[in-house]
């Protein structure tokens, strides 16, 4: 019989606690990396703390760079709102609060595994499987990047509510207290309203009761039901605040969404991702923060692994239904599994990703399961074969997956660790490439802000190199999606970036005749022009990206430069006063005024519209300089004093 004599409930309880914090320990120290920002210091609403925990559940969580809320998870926000009212912008704070939340979510896995498991080494079987579970590799994307803190909540709150349902219902429904049963209700919308991964739960919950709680199966339905409800509940209050529940996916998100592919084509290609999901609960080796088009084949049955998948997943499904009856956890545990995995294979509806660890959180626990129950079942036969007691097998898999998960933490301590890695694993991911080659451009383009101080000019060869390596990457992305857009436009920046106009130019014009409407690289091409002194083919490309957005107060100040640059001042001053008229809190077209009025000799208009500026953020030291070696020239110590304090 597979049992370690010397563990009790208490002691197993302590172990799991010292064990979880100690594998994940490691990313105490990381920085926030990938979409972190999206619930941290990118967030408006978490930032303001507490307080903006009203508007947090009556706003959409996620804003876009247009200014477009997207998703609704207010309950994670609400967390990230609270940790920033006690911690500030803390990543250690970020980490600590998520290993604590993944600690939690283990204690009650081991309490519910108890009530499951009912066996003479109970303790010992459901210590090893939730061992398993908390060592698993692919949980390292849950607990070792902050964002995924709706995944964690998520999952804690669906399994507490289970925890109190069978609370209620103790031995018989008459001995339950009734203000538990609302209570669970609730704890289960806390879950959804964190994040929508526990639809799985929504079969699995009331089959565990059904199985453990000794439930008919007609109340079972009933327990459906009531899920149902609240699930209605929760999207009525989720499009209430959100315009479109709608997603849509590109083809480097999820190639199936492509005219091409028919369904026959979702159907195996679903069946392929599953199989590489068993793969990955097995050998949890080459990990990834995001899989996408390309990394994840598009195939149909004739691909080996996915009629291999189709058939094993069949066979699972038969022997459930074989032996439903028996309420058995290793029936549960395939159950859990395999209803988790169809969920987000693709076949019912299509993921982000096509796949991701993320996904794996909850079909992981039925794995665990499942591998402990067949160790126990064939143990003696183990024995025989191996000569080794089957105990080893088990603590062999708990070894190998602490090294990897441990390794896996320091992978995602910071954007340029995580990429660096996870690029040379899915290195024909479009979205790798391209969210790599989008890190490198940017750090470049912030490093060179440095190279303003001649001191610095040693950083000059390094930026290059970021920039030739951040194209480098963007070209496999165009390899795999030659129409994708983005990386179109990063990939001229990165020319413009290197003085290389004429290559940017070139690309720019690819994406335009691809895009009309793409003002984003409308604007780069015109600034390419600019910077070869093309003003004239430049000025009609800015006028079109006014026209579609007259907010954008950079391409103000590029047209008026490049009409004064031919000597069309009227032009020049009519952009700039409807630049004004549109932005009346930008400070943009006032120093834009400040300086033409300065080529032009009228130096007081110049100082009226460089104070008018000066009132207005974002801070722009260049107008206080000017400004305070004005009014210090003319005498005026006070506001010449002024505007250099502001300098400081």
């Amino acid at each position: 019989m597979l049992e370690i004599k010397f563990l009790t409930e208490k002691s197993s309880l302590l172990l799991l606690a010292i064990i979880s914090f100690l594998v994940y320990a490691n990313t105490l120290g990381n920085d926030f990396n990938l979409d972190d920002t999206y619930y941290t210091a990118g967030n408006p609403l978490t930032t303001d703390g507490i307080s903006a925990i009203p508007r947090i559940f009556s706003e959409a969580t996620f804003y876009d760079g247009s200014g477009a809320g997207f998703d609704y998870r207010p309950v994670a926000a609400a967390s990230f709102a609270i940790q920033h009212e006690f911690f500030g912008a803390s990543p250690f704070a970020g980490h600590f609060i998520n290993i604590l939340i993944y600690l939690l979510t283990i204690l009650v896995i081991f309490k519910l595994l108890l009530k499951w498991y009912t066996a003479a080494n109970r303790i010992t079987i459901c210590f090893l499987i939730t061992l398993l579970f908390l060592l698993h590799p692919l949980h390292t994307e849950i607990v070792a990047s902050i964002k995924s803190r709706d995944e964690l909540l998520s999952l804690l709150f669906c399994l507490l509510s289970l925890s109190v349902a069978f609370k209620y219902l103790g031995n018989n429904v008459e001995n339950g207290k009734f203000y538990l049963l609302p209570l669970a209700m609730l704890l289960f919308a806390l879950g959804l309203l964190s994040k929508y991964s526990i639809l799985p739960f929504f079969f699995i919950y009331p089959l565990s009761l059904y199985f453990y709680g000794r439930l008919s199966l007609k109340k079972s339905v009933v327990v459906f039901v009531i899920l149902l409800l609240i699930l209605i509940s929760c999207q009525a209050l989720k499009a209430s605040v959100l315009p479109s529940l709608d997603r849509n996916f590109s083809i480097t998100e999820n190639a199936l969404v492509s005219e091409q592919y028919t369904l026959l084509h979702r159907i195996g290609t679903s069946f392929y991702i599953m199989g590489r999901y068993l793969l990955l609960h097995v050998f949890p080796k080459d990990l990834v923060f995001y899989y996408g088009a390309n990394y994840v084949k598009v195939v149909t049955f004739s691909n080996v692994l996915a009629l291999f998948s189709l058939f094993f997943h069949i066979a699972l499904l038969i022997y459930c239904v074989k032996n439903l009856t028996k309420r058995s956890l290793l029936v549960f545990g395939i159950l859990l599994y395999g209803t988790s995995m169809l969920v987000f294979s693709n076949l019912i509806e299509l993921a982000p990703g096509m796949m991701a660890e993320r996904f794996t959180y909850a079909s992981s626990l039925g794995f665990c399961i499942v591998f402990v129950l067949l160790i126990s079942i064939f143990y003696q036969k183990l024995i025989s074969i191996t000569k080794i007691s089957p105990l080893f097998i088990v603590l062999f898999f708990a070894a190998a997956y602490t090294m990897r998960t441990y390794a896996r933490n320091q992978d995602w301590k910071n954007k340029d660790t995580l990429f660096a890695h996870d690029v040379q694993v899915a290195d024909n991911s479009a979205m790798v490439n391209f969210l790599y080659g989008d890190w490198l451009l940017a750090s470049a383009i912030e490093e060179n802000k440095r190279l303003q101080n001649p001191e610095n000019s040693w950083l000059r060869p390094q930026i290059d190199e970021r920039l030739k390596k951040a194209q480098f990457h963007f070209e496999k992305t165009l390899e795999i999606n030659p129409k994708d857009s983005l990386a179109l436009l990063n990939q001229a920046n990165c020319f413009i970036q290197l003085a290389q106009f004429s290559q940017a130019e070139q690309v720019l014009k690819r994406a335009i005749d691809t895009y009309p409407d793409f003002v984003d690289a409308r604007f780069s091409l015109a600034l390419s022009q600019k910077y070869q002194n093309k003003n004239t083919d430049a000025i009609p490309n800015l006028q079109i990206v006014l026209h579609k957005n007259p907010y954008k107060v950079i391409a103000i100040e590029q047209l008026n430069r490049a009409q004064l640059a031919v000597g069309d001042t009227i032009a020049a001053l009519k952009t700039l006063k409807q630049g004004t008229t549109a932005n009346p809190n930008s400070p943009v077209p006032l120093a834009e005024f400040a300086n033409y009025y300065l080529q032009v000799k009228d130096t007081v208009t110049a100082v009226a519209y460089a104070e008018k500026a000066a009132a207005l953020p974002p801070p722009n030291r260049g107008i206080f300089l000017f400004l305070a070696r004005y009014f210090e020239s003319k005498g005026d110590a006070s506001k010449a004093a002024f505007y250099y304090a502001k300098l400081q």
